[in-house]
């Protein structure tokens, strides 16, 4: 969140688990946040929580999920 509230960014990637919050909070956060509301937002994870997931991008809240391990060739 500190990053985020410093500038504004064109897309954000993040992992679900994070040190001192989750991924899905920060894009809580993003879409509450009217500097950030429009800002896509891949979250990933490891987790296989894939109705959390689908719930997320179903809401707005993130715009892709993408499960690791990936490669490359997903992202294109």
């Amino acid at each position: 969140i500190k990053y985020l509230q410093q500038q504004k960014f064109d897309l954000v990637i993040s992992d679900e688990n994070l040190p001192e919050m989750r991924g899905h909070e920060i894009a809580h956060w993003m879409r509450q946040d009217n500097r950030h509301r429009e800002v896509p937002m891949i979250l990933t994870s490891v987790e296989t929580n894939h109705k959390l997931f689908a719930e997320l991008t179903a809401a707005g809240s993130i715009n892709m999920f993408i499960p690791k391990p990936f490669t490359t060739k997903q992202l294109t």
